[in-house]
């Protein structure tokens, strides 16, 4: 079955949402996403607030080209759709059986693309309907997909946790090969600037790195960063990694910049995934939103 057919275009839209430097970032202790002004770094709200729609453990986090909000909500096996707001708008997708979801991508056709973990593959959903397309990721050692990231030529750069290694498909889903092997368990892949980035593990000084050619290379560290679980670049070329309780900045060469932590919450963030809005999108006013 074919997939990524046509190319996708930006988040536009009317509603009464924050979007400027926004990034979104899923919180498996409290069942929520919280939003965070990665501009001025900050904790802005819990937009999706805790169990609502029936969000449980949320994983991977995505916005979409409709202005809504997607999350993989591991506790229930689905993916659920939310409005600018945060508001519920029910159950975008049913997974497979065990699927077991962990990161999400919208794919250059516009399409959603869900690692299920448990079942060893990377399925694609249609961006409208939710339905299942087929099959993106599979076979070529892939066992228990974490973290997907699409780079330049539409390839699909998956973290197959089980095998400790950073696997490539092509449109259409056919292995390419291995980018990287290492003894710690990967979680997170990112592409920025035609580069590879990848969570690195207890051999690695918990850093975060990027590939150059074959090898892998010290990008970004801190003291601060233990056992990274994802990692994000803004439109800017502002990276962020999530490790913990915390959420943290730096620059497109790695320098780090600050920590970004709730406020004001009860129970302490346990950070899985996120997700950096592609553009700013007016009000109704037609003005812009500052954060």
């Amino acid at each position: 079955m074919k997939f990524w057919l046509s190319g996708g275009g930006e988040i536009s839209n009317n509603e009464d949402f924050l979007y400027h430097g926004s990034l979104l970032v899923s919180d498996a202790e409290n069942n929520a996403v919280h939003l965070f002004d990665s501009h001025h770094g900050h904790h802005v709200s819990t937009l999706i607030p805790s169990g609502s729609g029936g969000l449980a453990q949320p994983q991977g986090v995505a916005f979409g080209q409709d202005g809504n909000v997607y999350v993989a909500s591991l506790g229930s096996n689905q993916i659920l759709k939310y409005n600018p707001q945060g508001k519920s708008m029910g159950v975008f997708a049913e997974l497979p059986k065990g699927c077991n979801p962990k990161d999400i991508q919208f794919g250059p056709d516009s399409n959603l693309f869900v690692a299920c973990s448990s079942i060893a593959r990377v399925i694609a959903l249609n961006a409208n309907s939710g339905q299942q397309l087929g099959v993106a990721a599979q076979g070529g050692g892939l066992s228990q997909p974490v973290g997907i990231a699409f780079g330049p030529g539409n390839t699909l750069y998956v973290v197959s946790t089980g095998s400790n290694k950073v696997l490539k498909y092509a449109q259409g889903g056919y292995f390419q090969g291995s980018v990287h092997s290492s003894q710690d368990h990967g979680s997170d892949v990112a592409t920025f600037g035609g580069k590879i980035f990848l969570t690195g593990g207890a051999n690695t000084g918990n850093s975060i790195l990027m590939l150059d050619g074959g090898t892998a290379m010290h990008h970004a560290e801190s003291f601060q960063l233990h056992n990274p679980t994802a990692i994000e670049f803004d439109p800017a070329g502002y990276l962020y990694a999530s490790s913990g309780e915390s959420v943290l900045r730096f620059t497109a060469r790695g320098r780090f910049i600050s920590t970004m932590r709730l406020k004001g919450h009860g129970k302490a963030m346990k950070a899985t995934f996120m997700a950096s809005s592609p553009r700013e999108a007016p009000r109704k006013t037609g003005r812009h939103d500052e954060l």
